[in-house]
């Protein structure tokens, strides 16, 4: 069984800016309640000159500073602790059928620099839900996201390279930059951290303007914990996690009441054992020396979608959406009996300009449920004992109850406060504790600079 702490990720994704941060929005698509480009904060026309000649000639930089502050007042493991992390976001694209002439071709870049760090691994002892500030072993701050080269041909669309499942698959569809990736995909596939660039391949077809298949393979290799993604080789893979869906995305360019879903199937050919139940059904915490117990490959189903339920009036701020409220939800599951987690799912809201004088700014709320799997739990509770604990069981059904606002401050620059409350958090990241987490709020505020946005740069192309 892979280290849990090895499976922390970081979430970066429900702003523009921090997608392209992190090198994960799907190519040609845009989320229905994506915000369009604010008008430019500083005016530097050297630098803008610069960055359009690079343009014409098919280079485009996108550069982003990310800041995440975490704090978990009276609750917990370990209560009262803050964390933080910073990261710098830079990508590029290579556009090359402008540099060399070959048409419907694009090499991609993203890499994210670590700073400011301080007990970014305070998270673990939330429990899975939160376990969302990055895990950082390797001692180099430096992190490849993507490198891949993609050819589109007509309708299709194929792209190579190192890269990672969150680019393509599972877009972020909450209000909330905390904490809005799977935790069931975390938990329950040896991808670490997800983040991660691997060797990876996607091939996706365009069938209208708004329906899409897509399918992809990742390349399991645990040794990228070690590596930050930089280890090219195939030395430590161990299996390839696949993932196929159908979607439909449309913008408020192309719809009245735009919408993105996604439905899909996911599997992985990394051999697994039963990390808590020996091949004699007994505890592996205290018969360390039973035989393991195989269990068949992984599979598991994924539904979730972001749908524009009302519109008001179009507001005369430049790039501005019209008012709108949309709503949000999400479905995981294993087919095959998960070996952490049985089921997640979540439904919310995002309300975009309704606020007066705000035209920019959204908020938004979200309720998360995760249901962990049987012998997990039981696990859990044998290990708290065998710490010295007490001998409550573990509660299989966790809860978040969500809420944030994303404040617009000056073009290019945000600031998003969280707050959310946890009901029955495991102890997943923190497995020899004796002490049960305590229920409670987690808060944070999560700053993005966009430079591209606040300079007036050429957007990064998706």
């Amino acid at each position: 069984m892979t280290s849990r702490l090895a499976r922390m990720c970081v979430l970066l994704c429900t702003l523009p800016a921090a997608n392209a941060l992190a090198g994960t929005i799907p190519p040609n698509q845009d989320v229905a309640t994506t915000l369009a480009s604010p008008p430019t904060l500083i005016d530097v026309p050297p630098l803008k000159a610069a960055a359009q000649r690079l343009d014409q000639h098919g280079i485009r930089i996108d550069l982003n500073y990310v800041d995440d502050f975490i704090a978990n007042p009276g609750s917990g493991i370990i209560e009262n602790q803050t964390g933080n992390l910073g990261l710098f976001g830079i990508n590029a694209d290579f556009n090359l059928e402008k540099i060399i002439g070959l048409k419907g071709a694009t090499i991609h870049e993203a890499t994210t620099v670590y700073g400011l760090r301080s007990n970014s691994h305070m998270l673990t002892n939330q429990g899975s839900m939160l376990g969302t500030i990055n895990y950082l072993k390797y001692h180099s701050p430096v992190v490849l996201n993507m490198l891949t080269y993609e050819q589109k041909i007509g309708r299709l669309d194929f792209e190579v390279g190192r890269s990672n499942v969150l680019r393509y698959f599972w877009r972020q569809n909450c209000d909330n930059p905390f904490n809005c990736e799977p935790a069931l995909m975390a938990g329950d596939t040896p991808l670490m951290p997800l983040r991660y660039a691997s060797w990876s391949g996607l091939a996706r077809y365009q069938v209208t303007r708004a329906w899409y298949l897509q399918a992809g393979g990742f390349e399991d290799n645990a040794y990228n914990l070690n590596t930050n993604g930089l280890h090219f080789s195939t030395n430590h893979s161990t299996g390839t996690l696949g993932v196929g869906e159908f979607g439909y995305t449309t913008t408020f360019k192309t719809a009245a009441f735009p919408a993105h879903y996604e439905f899909g199937l996911w599997g992985d050919t990394t051999p697994h054992t039963n990390p808590y139940l020996s091949a004699l059904g007994r505890p592996v915490q205290i018969y360390t020396k039973d035989p393991k117990a195989s269990e068949p490959d992984p599979i598991g189903m994924f539904a979730e979608g972001r749908q524009v339920v009302w519109v008001g009036a179009r507001q005369h701020a430049v790039g501005a959406q019209p008012k709108n409220i949309a709503l949000t939800w999400g479905l995981f599951a294993p087919l095959n009996g998960g070996q952490n987690f049985d089921l997640e799912a979540w439904l919310g809201g995002i309300f975009t300009g309704v606020i007066p004088g705000r035209p920019y700014d959204h908020f938004g709320f979200r309720v998360h449920y995760l249901q962990l799997g049987s012998d997990f739990a039981h696990s859990e509770t044998v290990a708290r004992i065998l710490a010295g604990g007490n001998a409550d069981p573990q509660p299989r059904n966790e809860y978040s109850f969500e809420v944030s606002y994303d404040i617009h401050l000056a073009p290019g620059v945000m600031l998003a406060p969280t707050a959310q409350y946890l009901i029955n958090q495991d102890t997943y990241y923190f497995p020899k504790t004796r002490i049960a987490p305590r229920n409670g709020f987690v808060v944070s505020a999560f700053l993005v600079i966009s430079l591209d946005h606040m300079l007036g740069l050429p957007a990064p192309r998706l």
